[in-house]
């Protein structure tokens, strides 16, 4: 029983060490890039615009799906009835 207890332990460490080392500043890089508006080029308008993504949903989804979850949540030419595909999320790296 008391090996049990011990891998268990190790193995939580390992773990925990891991998702500090890894994950949480793979997170939080992600956050701090989308969280920031972005200029892009309007795919449909031609003209620039200035975009801003959902962070939480960017940072949330970074680890099993990196860069794939880019929701476009405010665009500068919204304003001026523009049907927008979202297609300008792409132009961000």
């Amino acid at each position: 029983m008391d090996s049990f207890i011990v891998s268990l332990f190790v193995l939580s460490f390992i773990i925990n060490f891991l998702a500090f080392t890894f994950v949480l500043p793979a997170i939080i890089e992600t956050y701090k890039r989308y969280s920031r508006g972005k200029l892009v080029v309007c795919p449909e308008k031609k003209q620039e615009a200035t975009i801003a993504f959902s962070a939480k949903i960017a940072a949330a989804s970074s680890i099993l799906l990196p860069n794939e979850i880019r929701i476009v949540k405010a665009c500068s030419l919204w304003g001026e009835g523009l049907h927008c595909t979202r297609a300008c999320a792409v132009q961000v790296r």
